[in-house]
């Protein structure tokens, strides 16, 4: 087998790899217009290393996402970091965790708070959706385990289904999570007039998981 530091003396292969090893779960499109290479280019050296067995390439929702081979990524990681390149569900995600202290979220909930964010306001955050969406893609992220149904006085909501897991992971990768996080929650605690106990809860929370001017260095 070739050894993989010859397999990257080509300079375009190498950006691919590196964009790829910082970027797990990045899908083609991504990967294209992030290195500004042709399309036809792109897929040979994608392909190439595909056949070196240095990258893996997974379908997921009609998209090709690739991985290093030799990163140490469970299952559940590489679910929510396929979730961190979909705007929709990725949104939904983190507005559930956002609120898990809040013991979750219904999806009214969830519609009400993406619709009423103010334009450009946080991007990260921004969708309008129809209900009927919110919830297929609801659907998909209990599929995989990321979130679940609970019932809390007499609503229906939604929760993560593994917070210790998830904040563990946000450490890990958190090199794809902006910031926009906490602007957004500290936003909506305002808008919303949370009993100020549960807003500690949520502020708690980031505070152990994100660095950010906010709250210092979080050594």
């Amino acid at each position: 087998m070739i050894p993989t530091d010859n397999i990257l003396k080509v300079k375009n292969r190498k950006e691919i790899y590196d964009l790829i090893s910082n970027n797990p779960g990045i899908h083609l499109r991504e990967l294209e217009r992030k290195t500004k290479l042709p399309n036809g280019t792109l897929r040979y050296h994608l392909r190439y290393m595909e056949k070196k067995e240095i990258i893996l390439c997974e379908k997921h929702d009609g998209y090709n996402r690739y991985f290093i081979k030799k990163q140490q990524i469970s299952k559940f990681e590489k679910n929510l970091l396929k979730i961190m390149h979909e705007e929709i569900p990725r949104t939904i995600f983190l507005l559930i965790f956002s609120f898990n202290g809040l013991k979750g979220l219904s999806i009214k909930e969830i519609e009400q708070l993406a619709y009423r964010m103010q334009p450009g306001y946080v991007k990260f955050y921004t969708i309008e959706k129809h209900r009927t969406t919110i919830k297929f893609h609801i659907d998909k992220l209990i599929k995989q385990k990321l979130i679940k149904k609970i019932n809390h006085e007499k609503k229906q909501k939604y929760v993560i289904e593994d917070i210790a897991e998830v904040c563990d992971f946000f450490v890990k990768y958190n090199q794809l999570l902006p910031y926009d996080i906490i602007d957004f929650s500290l936003f909506k605690v305002n808008e919303i007039d949370i009993p100020e106990k549960l807003v500690d809860n949520i502020l708690d929370m980031l505070k152990k998981v994100f660095p950010h001017p906010y709250f210092g260095d979080n050594k």
